[in-house]
């Protein structure tokens, strides 16, 4: 067995095999040898898993894209944070996560990069405290033909700053309506103009 490595640590980038993060646990790391690590960005489906057992610790390149090939065949390998009336605490971290779901979730203390989109449906609202980083992102709304009225789709939690880095944009929208980000929050809205009369 391998000594406890907790999800703080793994935010933080320090992930260890074999061996403790904490002081406390010197001289327990794990007695053993590596015949070689992989690191997958997503779950292997079992076809995959199965296919990587078979090539073994010595597998090609050619072998690797094999197994990649084989998980891409029966799976769609998407990463997504799915807040779902949730919490997530980053623990004044910072964590980059390609989707963003969840009506009703809260982010906070900590730094939320969404290098994709932000996968809505009209109405839903996601409230977080710290730093939101869309400048990379897409909001993607599932039912976008319910758009009759602007709402925030990220708004500050109570009584806490919330700072939203770049703004989104929306392939998908109605002519009329754009994404705007204010210190109140993202939000969805229909395009406004001024006259001015002298």
């Amino acid at each position: 067995t391998f000594p406890s490595c907790d999800l703080m640590g793994i935010i933080a980038g320090n992930l260890y095999l074999g061996h403790s993060q904490y002081s406390s646990e010197a001289g327990k790391d794990a007695t053993a040898t590596y015949d070689e690590v992989r690191v997958w960005k997503g779950v292997l489906s079992d076809d995959a898993l199965a296919l990587s057992a078979q090539k073994g610790a010595d597998a090609t390149a050619a072998d690797i894209a094999a197994i990649v090939a084989k998980n891409a065949e029966g799976v769609t390998v998407e990463r997504t944070l799915d807040l779902a009336g949730g919490t997530i605490d980053l623990g004044g971290y910072t964590l980059t996560q390609p989707i963003l779901t969840g009506n009703g979730g809260t982010v906070r203390n900590g730094t939320l990069v969404v290098t994709d989109a932000v996968r809505l449906n009209v109405g839903d609202s996601i409230t977080a405290s710290g730093t939101i980083d869309l400048t990379n992102a897409k909001v993607d709304f599932l039912d976008i033909e319910k758009l009759t009225k602007p709402f925030y789709f990220i708004k500050p939690a109570a009584n806490a700053a919330l700072n939203i880095v770049g703004t989104p944009t929306a392939e998908n929208l109605p002519t009329g309506w754009q994404i705007s980000v204010t210190a109140s929050g993202a939000k969805v809205q229909k395009v406004g103009f001024s006259i001015h009369l002298r």
